[in-house]
């Protein structure tokens, strides 16, 4: 009897609790911060999706205030799952299978571009390989590219997606393109033949061998070619690949004609690879300006069609190129919202300021008066000031100001942001020892400044490692696109001449659109002659 009595009351008291601890947990799952967040799975086809958030209007949207950057709001998983996550979904190939490109190329002739070097020489060798593959009329592969050999900010990587550089579906809109699975499929997994423009050690065709499954070193010769791979020394495993070349022999100098290129590479091998192309021909991207009359896309989809695209002029075909190779979607939404929702402007001057240790070296070895002292925070800053005032005055309003560098120059750029945003330190010629952490009045009307450091606190908190890992090869990698994407966008770009990264930006401002573009280090020089005086 007191045994049947007490088994019921214990059952009772152990039900109260689990349900006490159950309520617990769910209140606790509620509150999740996004850092705990399961990634999802980005392997599926991107679903239908609008980007407007002028028509995201609910409760839970929370306004990024632009006067402090520490304060940004952790938002709760089914708020950042429904709103962020689908913008860092970098894609997959399943999103070109409905494309339909106005060039057309022989689906059955195909171009495959081995890379080399940086990130920016990798684009501008892609950028060469489709100008060659329209030219030839092959269907282009979209390769592998590769991280930046130094880049120690994330765990060691050997490959980058395509999806991580480039808009791959406007790509796929522009010209015919393949996977490499669909090149090994179709070329039964060795190449026929190479087009070459520069002699490579053997060891860098193994990696490009081991890099796309296809055969390249013992390929047997093509009847009437009887071209070699230009090698620049054997290595102690390796030997003279077998594969006939195009041109039979070139040197550190080659530069291909584009109006000959039918000539150079004459050939009807159905699988072609391009051998480390950068620049490698008689056009680049990478200096000058684009045309203003091709700096809009619309402008010249009409002109570049299959049934035109034989006549198109050399200006033409490359603002193409350039159009349908731009930064990744994800790269394009990402800086939008930063500059909404952190600057709070649309109106401001990027800076790119490279001249860490290693830049300067390179610099001065052509003894320009740039190096006859090491530039100085003031100095940069006077010259962004000088620049921020003219864009200021032209706008009628105060514009902030954005400065991209090397990681390892970031106490040099803390400096220079002390000095813009305590604008009556500028007149204060004597290099004193202070820094950004000293204690300073802002004057209210003083624009802000922004560097890596907002951008990196602004990616974790709203696009985290674990809710959006694919669009962070490194975080180094994501964070050039970026910054490469806000000079883009600027009012006005200082740049650092000389630098690769600097260049490809400035190709795409003509000066008749961006009067407000300067050199950073020609401004110091011409500063420094001033002050001469």
């Amino acid at each position: 009897m007191k045994k049947s009595t007490w088994y019921p009351t214990a059952l009772f008291v152990v039900m109260c609790v689990g349900l006490v601890v159950t309520l617990h947990l769910c209140l606790r799952l509620d509150m999740t911060p996004i850092y705990a967040v399961k990634p999802r799975n980005t392997n599926t086809k991107n679903e239908s999706r609008n980007f407007d958030d002028t028509k995201n209007t609910g409760a839970n949207k929370t306004e990024f205030p632009s006067q402090s950057i520490g304060e940004l709001l952790i938002r709760e998983e089914k708020d950042l799952t429904s709103e962020y996550t689908r913008e860092c979904n970098i894609g997959s190939l399943a999103d070109l299978e409905d494309s339909k490109p106005r060039v057309q190329l022989d689906p059955e002739r195909i171009l495959y571009p081995a890379l080399l070097w940086g990130p920016n020489n990798q684009l501008e060798g892609f950028k060469e390989s489709i100008l060659v593959a329209i030219k030839l009329n092959r269907t282009l592969v979209i390769p592998h590219f590769f991280p930046q050999h130094n880049d120690r900010s994330g765990p060691r990587i050997h490959l980058v997606s395509a999806f991580n550089r480039i808009d791959v579906k406007k790509l796929s809109e522009f010209v015919s393109v393949i996977s490499m699975e669909q090149m090994r499929k179709h070329c039964n997994s060795s190449f026929d033949i190479a087009f070459q423009n520069r002699p490579r050690w053997c060891e860098a065709v193994k990696e490009a061998q081991i890099d796309t499954g296809m055969e390249i070193l013992n390929v047997t010769k093509l009847n009437g070619y009887n071209g070699n791979f230009t090698m620049t020394k054997h290595g102690p495993k390796c030997w003279q690949p077998k594969i006939s070349a195009l041109p039979e022999s070139v040197d550190h100098h080659t530069k291909h004609n584009t109006n000959k290129l039918k000539e150079i590479f004459n050939t009807t091998a159905r699988c072609a690879v391009f051998l480390f192309p950068f620049l490698s021909l008689s056009v680049t991207t990478i200096g000058g300006y684009r045309p203003v009359e091709y700096s809009e896309e619309i402008n010249i989809r009409n002109i570049t069609m299959t049934e035109s695209i034989a006549d198109a002029s050399k200006a033409l075909l490359l603002a193409a190129i350039e159009h349908a190779t731009g930064r990744p979607p994800y790269i394009v939404k990402i800086v939008e919202r930063f500059l909404r929702e952190v600057v709070n402007s649309t109106f401001y001057v990027a800076v790119h300021w490279r001249f860490d240790p290693e830049m300067m070296n390179s610099v001065c070895k052509q003894k320009s008066g740039f190096c006859k002292s090491e530039p100085t925070p003031l100095e940069v800053a006077k010259c962004i000031a000088s620049v921020q005032g003219q864009v200021s005055e032209s706008h009628k309003q105060k514009i902030p100001v954005y400065i991209a560098a090397p990681p390892t120059i970031d106490a040099f750029i803390d400096k220079v942001k002390f000095y813009l945003e305590n604008p009556q330190e500028l007149t204060n010629t004597s290099q004193s020892n202070t820094t950004s952490n000293a204690t300073t009045v802002k004057s209210p009307d003083v624009a802000r400044v922004f560097t890596a450091r907002d951008m990196r606190l602004f990616l974790d908190q709203r696009y985290p490692p674990k809710v959006c890992p694919d669009i962070r090869p490194t975080p180094n990698e994501l964070l050039s696109l970026l910054e490469m994407e806000i000079g883009q966008k600027s009012r006005s770009f200082l740049y650092s001449s000389g630098s690769t990264w600097s260049a490809m930006i400035l190709r795409l401002r003509p000066p008749k659109l961006f009067p407000f573009d300067r050199s950073t280090m020609h401004m110091i020089i011409k500063q420094r002659k001033k002050e001469k005086r």
